[in-house]
C-alpha cells in the first residue's frame, strides 16, 4: 500500500496530523470498552467485549498489515504495525492474545429504502473478544512497529455467566459430530447461500426476514461466500469490463505491472484496452452503489499510464446509471497523449438530489488502438474550503491484496450480528482458489506478467495456482504472508463470534499436497487463539476423504467433499433417501475409524450430467424430496449435508441464476428433523448402527443408530415407494408411481438389557409430510431385542421417526417458544394461547416437553427456564 493512498484514502483526517504519522513516541490513547453497556456492567460469557482506542506516534505506513522485521521477498520491511490485546482471567497466569483491527466509522442511515453507509474520516483501533469464563478479567494493549514496542496501561472488566453454549468444535468423544463448547450436541442443518443470497448491499434489510425464517425452521448451518464480498483480494472486485462482466468469477481487467511501468510501489493495475476485452471498465456490478450526499461537489482522481493511444480519441472518466460508456456523463477531460510516467487525471462534478451513484466508467473513446493502466481511482467529497474529504469509493487501490475493504467489512459485521440473534452458524469461504493476484505472483514475490507465460522455459514467469497455495515445504512466500494477514483480520474482526462455525480456506482447491499443506497452515494459525478458536476446513471436488492422510494435516478440523446427484449417471437420482445413504457410505465418518466429521459442502439434483439444477424436482411443491433427504441422514455414517440449489429447490431467494421464482418454501421441512435430533446426545459417543432386521427390505427402509450403554435408539422407517417423483407422477424416468400402500410387518433391534421398559416417541408423517406424534412404551425381550409393530401405525403413515429411551426433555425448547434465545413472558403467552390443545409443532406452540399436547408439564418446563 502506497503512503499516498494511505494518507488520501484510508488514513486521512484520522484524529489530527499528530496521531497516525507523528514522529513522537508510540502510545495508546483513549482506551475504553463496552462493558458498561451490559447489565450491571458485566459482560456475559461468550458475548462481545469491544475495546476501542487510537495509536499515536507510529511510523507504520499500512495499518492493515502486521509489522514484520523480515518479511518475504516482494514485501516492504517494517511497513505495517502489529496491535494486539492481551487478556487474562486470573491475574496474568493465563494470557489470551487477540489481534486488533483498524476500523472505519460509517454514517448509517436508511435512504430510498436502502441502507446508506457513508464513510467518515474517523478511524480507530478495535479489539473484539468473547470471554470464555465468568470472573474478573484484565486486558492491556501491545503495539509494535518498525521503531518501537509498547504496552498500554491495564484495564479490568467483569464477566457473568450466560446461557450461551460457546464455540463449535469437533466432538471430544465421537468425532463424527460437532458439539458446542459446553459439550452439547450441535445438529448441523443447512445449505449453501451462494453469491448475493446473503446480501452485502443491504445486510439488514435484505437478510433479516431470511435469517428469522431459518431460525424458525431449525436451520443453523449455512455456507456463505465471503470471498465474493471482495473484502480481500481481487476476485469479485467491483471493477469489471463493461462488455464482459458476467461469469464465475466475472472477467477481471487486472494486469501484473511490467518493469517499464513499475514505480516500486505497485503490484497490479486495472487495464482499459482496445486490444483486450473491454474498452470500458466500470465500477458497480455486484456491489453496493456508491453512497454520496445530495447536491454535493466531488472530485475524481485517477492515477494512470497511457500507451499506444491512436485514432484521435483517448481516455476519459464518466459517471451515470447503467447506460454504458458512451451514454454516461464525462467527469474529466479526455487524455489523448501517451505517458512516460504515472500521471493523475482529475475532474469534478456536483451530485443532483440523489443519495447514490450507480456507476463510474473508465473508458477509451474514439481510438483505434491503445492501453491505459490504472492503479488508483479516488472519489472524494470536496469541502467548502476546497480541501478533500473522505474517499467514498470501494476498492480505490488496485493492490487489492494489501488492504481490507471497510464498507463490506462493516456490512459483514451486521450479518454476523443477525446470525447471533437467530442462532445461525456461518461457514464462510474465505478465498477463491482462482485469485488473480496470487496466481500471478511467484514464490519469489515477483509478478509473472499479464497473461500467459513471458518465457515458458522459466516456470516462475507463468501464472499458476501453486503460487496461491504456497511452497509445500511450508516456507512463507509473499502470497502466504498476505493470506496470513487476511486470517489475522478475520480473527480480529469476527473471530470473537461463536456464530462463526468455521473458516473454509478455498472452495474446491486442487486435490493434492499443496492444497492440503496450505489449509493445514491456516488451521494451525487459528489454533493459537485458544479462547476464541474457530475450526478450519477446505473443500475438494474429487477423491475420497480417506485420501487426505489426516495424520499429516492436524490443522484441518473436518473434511469436505463435493458431489452432485446427476440424473443420467446416478442410479439414486429418483430415490432421494438412497442418494444420501449411498453418499454417506462413500464419504461419511465411520464410527470406528473417524477422526473428524465429514461435510458434503455441495450437492444437488442436477439434470443430465451437468451441474445445472433439475427442474422436475420443482414440481414437488410439498417438499417430499427434502423431507426424505433430511431424515435419511440418521444413518450411522453421519455425512453432514449442505445443499447447493437452495434458490431452485428449497425456497425463493434473491436473483437465482436464470431468474426462476418459486411458489413454495420448503424450509419448514427442517424443523421436525431439528426437533427430533436436537436432544439426541450423538456427540457423547456409544452410538452404532441400529442394525434393524426382521422387515421386508424390498419396500421398507430403516436407518438409524442405537446406544446399548445408555439404552437409547433412534430410527427412520420409510415406505421406499414414497419418493418425490412417485408422488408427483409423470416424471420422465421415474421407476414407479405412488400406490398409497401402508407400512406393515415388524422391526427388531437387539443389544439391550432384557426386561427393561423403554419410553418410545413416534413422529408419524403422511403422504404430504404432515406430522403427528404418539408416545408409548416397549419392553425389551429376553433375547435383548425391541420389536416395533409397523402394522399398529395409523394407515396413512408413510414414514416415521422413532426415538426409544429416556431423553432430556428440557432440551426440547427449554421454554423458548419463539426461538429468540430467551425464556421470557412472550414464551408464556404462546404457551397460554395453546393450553389444552394438541399440536405437532412442539415448542413453537408451547409444547416444551414434546408430548404432543400443551399442558401443565410444559408450564413447569417454562418456569424452570424462565430468565435464561
Amino acid at each position: 500500500m502506497k503512503q499516498s493512498v494511505i494518507i488520501v484514502v484510508f488514513l486521512a483526517f484520522l484524529i489530527s496530523a499528530s496521531s497516525a504519522f507523528a514522529q513522537g513516541s508510540l502510545r495508546v490513547v483513549g482506551l475504553s470498552d463496552n462493558s458498561s453497556f451490559y447489565p450491571n456492567s458485566s459482560v456475559p460469557k461468550y458475548a462481545r467485549l469491544e475495546i476501542t482506542f487510537t495509536v499515536e506516534g507510529t511510523v507504520a505506513r499500512n495499518f492493515y498489515l502486521p509489522f514484520d522485521p523480515n518479511p518475504p521477498s516482494g514485501l516492504v520491511v517494517g511497513e505495517g504495525i502489529s496491535v494486539d490485546a492481551e487478556l487474562t482471567p486470573d491475574n496474568w497466569n493465563t494470557i489470551y492474545t487477540q489481534p486488533a483491527f483498524y476500523y472505519q466509522e460509517f454514517e448509517d442511515q436508511l435512504k430510498n429504502s436502502r441502507e446508506w453507509f457513508y464513510p467518515t474520516g474517523n478511524f480507530y483501533w478495535k479489539v473484539r473478544f468473547a470471554p470464555n469464563k465468568a470472573g474478573n478479567w484484565r486486558y492491556r494493549i501491545r503495539v509494535r512497529d518498525a521503531r518501537s514496542e509498547i504496552v498500554s496501561e491495564e484495564h479490568s472488566f467483569l464477566v457473568s455467566e450466560s446461557s450461551n453454549k460457546g464455540f463449535i468444535r469437533v466432538s471430544q468423544v465421537d468425532k463424527r459430530y460437532f458439539e458446542y463448547e459446553d459439550g452439547s450436541y450441535f445438529p448441523a442443518l443447512g445449505y449453501n447461500m451462494n453469491y448475493n443470497h446473503v446480501s452485502w448491499v443491504n445486510p439488514v434489510l435484505d437478510n433479516r426476514t431470511n435469517f428469522e425464517k431459518m431460525r424458525e425452521s431449525g436451520i443453523n448451518f449455512v455456507r456463505i461466500w465471503l470471498s465474493q464480498w471482495s473484502i480481500f483480494g481481487s476476485h469479485w472486485n467491483p471493477w469489471k469490463s463493461f462488455t464482459n462482466h458476467g461469469g464465475d468469477p466475472p472477467l477481471e481487467m487486472l494486469s501484473s505491472l511490467a518493469s517499464e511501468f513499475s514505480d516500486g510501489e505497485h503490484d497490479v493495475s486495472l487495464v482499459v484496452s482496445k486490444t483486450t476485452p473491454g474498452e470500458c471498465v466500470f465500477f458497480g456490478s455486484g456491489t453496493a452503489p456508491i453512497a454520496v450526499k445530495p447536491n454535493t461537489r466531488y472530485r475524481v482522481r485517477v492515477k494512470y499510464w497511457a500507451t499506444d493511444l491512436a485514432g484521435g480519441g483517448g481516455f476519459v472518466v464518466k459517471y451515470g446509471p447503467w447506460v454504458g460508456c458512451s451514454g454516461a456523463v464525462s467527469i474529466t477531460p479526455v487524455v489523448s497523449q501517451n505517458s512516460s510516467s504515472w500521471r493523475w487525471l482529475e475532474g469534478e462534478f456536483t451530485t443532483a438530489n440523489v443519495n447514490y451513484i450507480d456507476h463510474i466508467y473508465l473508458a477509451l473513446e474514439n481510438v483505434t488502438s491503445g492501453r491505459v493502466r490504472i492503479v488508483e481511482v479516488h472519489l472524494n467529497e470536496v469541502k467548502s474550503d476546497g480541501t478533500l474529504g473522505v474517499d467514498v469509493i470501494q476498492k480505490p487501490d488496485m493492490d487489492h491484496h494489501k488492504y481490507f475493504d471497510q464498507r463490506n467489512s462493516y456490512a459483514f459485521d451486521k450479518v454476523v450480528k443477525l446470525a447471533e440473534e437467530n442462532g445461525i452458524y456461518l461457514r464462510p469461504v474465505t478465498l477463491d482458489h482462482r485469485e488473480w493476484i496470487f496466481n500471478h505472483t511467484n514464490f519469489q514475490g515477483l509478478p509473472t506478467g499479464d497473461f500467459g507465460c513471458t518465457d515458458p522455459s522459466i516456470p516462475s514467469t507463468c501464472p499458476s495456482p501453486s503460487y496461491l497455495y504456497g511452497p509445500t515445504d511450508r516456507s512463507i512466500s509473499k502470497n502466504r504472508w498476505l493470506q496470513m494477514a487476511w486470517w489475522r483480520y478475520l480473527q480480529a474482526r469476527w473471530g470473537y463470534s461463536p456464530n462463526i462455525h468455521s473458516w473454509e480456506y478455498v472452495n474446491e482447491g486442487t486435490p493434492g499436497t499443496e492444497h492440503a499443506v496450505a489449509a493445514d497452515i491456516m488451521g494451525r494459525y487459528f489454533d493459537q487463539f485458544v479462547a476464541n478458536k474457530h475450526m478450519v476446513s477446505t473443500s475438494r471436488w474429487s477423491g475420497s476423504t480417506g485420501q487426505w492422510n489426516l495424520s499429516q494435516y492436524p490443522g484441518i478440523d473436518y473434511a469436505d467433499i463435493h458431489f452432485y446427484i446427476m440424473k443420467q449417471s446416478n442410479p439414486d437420482f429418483f430415490d432421494e433417501a438412497q442418494a444420501v445413504i449411498t453418499a454417506s457410505s462413500n464419504w461419511g465418518a465411520s464410527q470406528s475409524l473417524s477422526r473428524w466429521p465429514v461435510v458434503r459442502g455441495e450437492t444437488g439434483f442436477v439434470g443430465g450430467d451437468t451441474n445445472s439444477p433439475n427442474m422436475d424436482i420443482r414440481r414437488d411443491v410439498n417438499g417430499v424430496w427434502l423431507h426424505n433427504y433430511l431424515w435419511a441422514a440418521l444413518n450411522s455414517n453421519a455425512l453432514i449435508e449442505q445443499y447447493w440449489y437452495e434458490g431452485y429447490h428449497i425456497y425463493d431467494c434473491p436473483s437465482p441464476p436464470g431468474g426462476c421464482r418459486l411458489t413454495f418454501d420448503h424450509r419448514g421441512k427442517f424443523r421436525p428433523f431439528y426437533d427430533f435430533v436436537s436432544n439426541i446426545p450423538l456427540n457423547k459417543g456409544g452410538y452404532v448402527s441400529a442394525d434393524a432386521h426382521g422387515f421386508d427390505s424390498s419396500y421398507i427402509r430403516v436407518v438409524g443408530q442405537k446406544n446399548p450403554q445408555s439404552v437409547k435408539a433412534h430410527l427412520w422407517v420409510q415406505n421406499k415407494r414414497h419418493t418425490w417423483c412417485a408422488v408427483v407422477g409423470g416424471v420422465s424416468g421415474c421407476p414407479s408411481s405412488w400406490d398409497g400402500s401402508r407400512l406393515n410387518g415388524t422391526i427388531a433391534i437387539g443389544g439391550f438389557p432384557a426386561g427393561v421398559s423403554m419410553p418410545v416417541e413416534y413422529w408419524f408423517f403422511d403422504n404430504l409430510t404432515n406430522l403427528t406424534k404418539q408416545t408409548s412404551t416397549l419392553t425389551v425381550g429376553q433375547d435383548g431385542e425391541i420389536v416395533i409393530n409397523l402394522s399398529s401405525f395409523p394407515p396413512n403413515v408413510v414414514d416415521a421417526g422413532i426415538k426409544i429411551g429416556v431423553y432430556d426433555s428440557g432440551s426440547i425448547g427449554r421454554g423458548d417458544a419463539n426461538a429468540d434465545g430467551r425464556v421470557d413472558g412472550i414464551d408464556y403467552i404462546i404457551w397460554s394461547n395453546h393450553f389444552g390443545q394438541s399440536t405437532a409443532s412442539g415448542s413453537r406452540d408451547g409444547d416444551f416437553d414434546g408430548s404432543g399436547s400443551v399442558d401443565n408439564m410444559d408450564f413447569r418446563v417454562w418456569m424452570e427456564g424462565y430468565g435464561n
